[in-house]
């Protein structure tokens, strides 16, 4: 992905990727703040989509190149919602298609149900978000991930997450590898890698429950 564009949404610099004509596509990705999800993690499918749709895909706030929260107050699902909702008003995005990813899925769902008017399907994926937990998926198991974290991120690290995650290594190229490395190492992950040591728990899950 290339041609990376860059809007500013209530004060918060985000960076997104535009590509294609026809119907508008909406792609949010997944993760949370302080991970090292963007919306390069839809490489492999963007210019492909774009081939059928007018195709958008933006870091989520507090994510890739997009800004942090303006305050530790905004380190909420509720946030992440505003901020993706007001992404697809102030790009003039109608009759869309949302597609959500992981974490990326609730804001897809909150903001079909919240503007119908504007989404003309949803579509959600490998989310653990909005169904009940899952027997067969230990509550800790991303706990257990940043067991023993490095302060800086490297390789070894960025990689167990992906890993973790998938069945197939295939789509886990070295573009992707670095890209994730180039965030992970930026100054405002790793801040948000420290608040959310304490926010996790206390402010963003409680906030994303209320949202379901």
């Amino acid at each position: 992905m290339d041609n990376a564009q860059f809007v500013t949404l209530d004060g918060v610099r985000t960076r997104y990727f535009e590509a294609g004509k026809g119907d508008d596509l909406v792609l949010i990705h997944g993760g949370k703040y302080g991970t090292f999800y963007s919306a390069y993690h839809w490489s492999l499918n963007f210019h492909e989509l774009s081939k059928h749709f007018h195709v958008y895909a933006f870091d989520k706030l507090g994510m890739g190149d997009t800004d942090n929260p303006k305050s530790d107050a905004d380190y909420t699902m509720a946030a992440v919602i505003d901020h993706a909702w007001q992404f697809i008003r102030t790009l003039g995005i109608k009759n869309a298609t949302l597609a959500g990813h992981s974490r990326g899925a609730l804001p897809a769902a909150r903001i079909a149900v919240d503007h119908p008017e504007l989404v003309k399907a949803l579509i959600i994926f490998d989310s653990n978000t909005l169904p009940a937990e899952d027997p067969s998926m230990s509550y800790d198991f991303y706990t257990k991930l940043e067991v023993g974290a490095p302060p800086i991120p490297d390789r070894d690290f960025i990689l167990r997450e992906p890993i973790a995650n998938s069945y197939s290594h295939e789509h886990i190229s070295e573009d992707f590898i670095q890209e994730m490395l180039r965030i992970g190492r930026l100054p405002r992950t790793l801040e948000a890698r420290k608040k959310m040591e304490t926010f996790l728990e206390a402010v963003f899950l409680p906030s994303a429950r209320e949202k379901v």
